[in-house]
């Protein structure tokens, strides 16, 4: 998915259907200073910022769990950086479709 406006709360649910979730570490990737600034200066939460803004993310890819080593390899060889943020699972019962581990 790539990450446009509505930040990564409106975004990677459009790439899985209703019957999964994303979890998602929040201290699983850098975060450019310039979001840690506008956080600051428009006193927003966390979770603001997630909607409002990619955080750093530009693109997601949702990988299944045999296939990681290789899409790992291939990033690299390709000095692509790249950061393994969280996972899908099964939704439970009215959950939300992505749930943030701060």
């Amino acid at each position: 998915s790539h990450i446009t406006g509505g930040g990564l709360i409106e975004n990677l649910p459009r790439m899985f259907g209703d019957e999964l979730q994303a979890r998602l570490d929040y201290a699983s990737w850098d975060k450019p200073a310039i979001f840690e600034y506008l956080s600051d200066l428009g006193e927003l939460e966390q979770a603001d910022c997630l909607e409002t803004f990619n955080l750093g993310i530009g693109l997601v890819l949702a990988v299944a769990p045999q296939n990681v080593p290789a899409v790992k390899d291939l990033l690299q060889q390709a000095a692509e950086p790249f950061y393994e943020i969280g996972e899908l699972v099964k939704r439970p019962e009215n959950a939300a479709k992505i749930e943030i581990d701060f």
